[in-house]
């Protein structure tokens, strides 16, 4: 799997719709999560807080709309984590979820590329501290969900992926 800058980004949008759609239901359904590189416990892959620290220091100086911020920093978050994802996938032929738990390949592809985008992030920000068991469940089953949300929102709005 090659790098493709303008695909990443293309994929990054229903993505970052997707994040956004599955917390709105966590949420309704009062299932929590927080985002994987906070200090509290992860379930969060794709997460808009490093873009939101950075943007909250340039905040400081130059005022802007935390809203549409959020969505650029959760956008941005979602299009360097395939980026990396695909890179790592398609350089060291790491192993992908193929129609895993009755999801098709495409989702699984997503959830692959979503995972191992985060994962250097991971071990930058955190170390190569292993996260508990449920934190870990907590991860997939939210990656999961993102990515069959998102392939099902790429479908309803005519982009390929």
């Amino acid at each position: 799997m090659n790098v493709d800058f303008k695909k990443s980004a293309t994929l990054a949008l229903p993505v970052t719709a997707a994040v956004w759609l599955v917390s709105w239901l966590f949420s309704v359904l009062n299932i929590g999560t927080t985002p994987l590189f906070s200090s509290i416990p992860s379930t969060s892959v794709v997460t808009g807080t490093i873009g939101t620290k950075v943007l909250g220091f340039i905040g400081g100086i130059i005022p802007f709309q935390f809203d549409v911020m959020t969505l650029v920093t959760t956008y941005i978050s979602a299009w360097i984590a395939i980026i990396v994802g695909s890179f790592l996938i398609g350089q060291f032929k790491l192993p992908k979820f193929k129609k895993f738990l009755g999801f098709n390949e495409n989702s699984g592809m997503v959830a692959s590329v979503l995972l191992y985008g985060a994962l250097p992030v991971y071990l930058v920000l955190v170390g190569f501290k292993f996260p508990g068991l449920m934190t870990t469940i907590g991860i997939l089953v939210h990656t999961l969900s993102v990515a069959f949300v998102a392939v099902w929102v790429a479908k309803m709005l005519k982009i390929k992926i």
